[in-house]
């Protein structure tokens, strides 16, 4: 580079103070490590309560006395719990996808039970004639 008003070599230097970004890149890791643990607090709090829908509903649809429209009552509030944990495991998943420590779990399903699953939280929430079926 050449200094225009002499001619001569000339070294263009460009001074930045940095210590406006290294506060905000301080501010920037405590905010992350703050929502990492907001994460882990608010999914075991979410957890606790699920497990015990999940459990209390599995045990009243094997009681005897549970009638057959009480046992489908039952089996779509284990199945919403179940997949309210699914949301929660989901969060979770999205924090590790973040920490570069996501892994993902290859799972057998039965079609079938996932479809009775989609329709009977559905079914309450169609017209009275409007009805779901799953063939």
């Amino acid at each position: 580079c050449v200094n225009p008003s002499t001619g001569r070599p000339a070294l263009i230097v460009n001074e930045y103070d940095v210590t406006v970004l290294k506060d905000n890149e301080e501010e920037l890791i405590a905010a992350n490590k703050a929502q990492e643990q907001f994460v882990a607090a608010i999914s075991h709090e979410l957890r606790t309560p699920l497990n015990g829908i999940i459990g209390l509903s599995e045990s009243l649809i094997q009681a005897p006395s549970a009638s057959e429209s009480m046992v489908k009552t039952l089996k779509l509030i284990k199945s919403s719990g179940l997949r309210l944990a699914g949301l929660v495991n989901d969060i979770l998943d999205a924090a590790s996808a973040k920490r570069g420590t996501f892994v993902i779990k290859h799972e057998m399903v039965v079609l079938s039970e996932v479809t009775e699953n989609v329709c009977g939280v559905l079914s309450p929430l169609c017209p009275h004639n409007v009805q779901i079926v799953n063939k």
